[in-house]
């Protein structure tokens, strides 16, 4: 989508500018594109067709072309996923922002997910990574029910992403829910269990449990656990900001 069109997409849509350059109408520097996913520099639209890190116009159609064929169509619309993160990486450096200013970067990040996601194929391997980003902007933007779904069909999608069940994890123990988060972390050991993320998460839990009742649990991976990848069924009657029931 061309610059202008993106400008009226946004603004039609209600989410407002808050300043008199659309976000969207700059094109990502390459010091930007570094500092994404590595399948962001071969998605040649990430540049807006711009030719980036010493390669010709040709060049990088050939590597998109590349990278098209191992992962599939999904790829073609991949390029609002890394124009997501750059907005949410404008947020995280954005100090001293309004908190309009903040959010807004993050609804447009939300914008380009839901693009990429409603474009993508069920089995394009990104997917879930786009899924997991989408639930991040969620969480930042205090709509953290609208995280869940996500997460969840991220770790369907791919039972072995581990930060589905770390960033799962951790909506449920900020949300004073710790047995469930342990439940989601131990799905996660069963199916990874030398994670580095959810080992951490795992000890971190433990800590908190033992400072809360001056003993604690230890997470381990659940020999019961069926290893499908499905977070426990009891997380759907936790949802956070909801009825909290015993696991």
């Amino acid at each position: 989508m061309k610059p202008l069109l993106r400008c009226f997409y946004f603004v039609s849509s209600g989410l407002g500018l808050f300043s008199a350059l659309p976000i969207h109408a700059a094109i990502p520097t390459e010091q930007e594109i570094r500092k994404l996913p590595l399948a962001c520099k071969f998605q040649s639209n990430t540049s807006h067709g711009q030719p980036t890190f010493g390669r010709t116009s040709e060049q990088m159609n050939q590597d998109h072309d590349k990278w098209l064929k191992l992962l599939g169509p999904g790829f073609n619309h991949y390029h609002h996923f890394c124009w997501g993160q750059t907005n949410v990486n404008k947020y995280y450096s954005s100090f001293g922002a309004p908190p309009t200013e903040k959010n807004s970067l993050l609804r447009y990040a939300v914008a380009d997910y839901n693009y990429s996601i409603e474009r993508s194929p069920p089995d394009f391997s990104l997917l879930p990574e786009i899924l997991v980003a989408r639930a991040k902007a969620y969480v930042l933007l205090k709509e953290t029910v609208k995280a869940i779904p996500d997460l969840q069909q991220a770790i369907k999608l791919n039972p072995k992403y581990e930060k589905a069940y770390a960033d799962l994890a951790e909506i449920y123990a900020k949300d004073g829910q710790p047995e469930v988060a342990k439940k989601i972390i131990q799905a996660g050991l069963q199916l990874a269990p030398n994670s580095p993320i959810l080992t951490r998460r795992a000890a971190r839990l433990n800590a908190e449990a033992k400072r809360a009742s001056g003993s604690g649990t230890p997470i381990k991976p659940d020999a019961q656990h069926t290893g499908s990848g499905s977070p426990p069924e009891n997380i759907q009657k936790n949802t956070p900001g909801g009825p909290k029931t015993n696991p």
